[in-house]
């Protein structure tokens, strides 16, 4: 039972604490416009219902419990990440203007969100 009082105190934890979903849209919404800031949280939205889609199907438990497509997925999403750092050096020195940053913002905290949520579900598994 005290497994129960403890998954719930830190579900309440987590659930409470603003994440890198809600600084993105405050940033968007602050620094470009209003329209920015919607756009982003509808980005947001959507890759929540992909993640919530993908376990409602049992994808993350076949995720959590292959370990080799967990590292996989894990190296995966870390070489992704090295890309995009070294794509938003590259653009920063150029100083490029993006068309559609919203977008590939929104997505590009939406898969690493996705990637916390998985590496956080198999570390933290609440067995009952």
């Amino acid at each position: 039972m005290s497994h129960y009082y403890m998954f719930i105190f830190v579900s309440l934890i987590i659930i409470t604490t603003p994440g890198p979903d809600f600084i993105l849209i405050t940033k968007n919404a602050l620094t470009i416009n209003r329209h920015a800031g919607r756009v982003t949280s509808y980005g947001v939205v959507t890759g929540h219902i992909i993640y919530a889609t993908a376990s409602i199907l049992g994808f993350t438990a076949i995720i959590a419990n292959s370990i080799v497509l967990f590292e996989v997925i894990k190296y995966t999403g870390g070489v992704y990440l090295l890309y995009l750092g070294i794509n938003a050096i590259h653009s920063s020195i150029k100083n490029k203007e993006k068309e559609n940053t919203e977008i590939q913002s929104n997505l590009e905290a939406e898969l690493q969100v996705a990637q916390k949520k998985l590496l956080i579900s198999k570390d933290y598994q609440v067995h009952f």
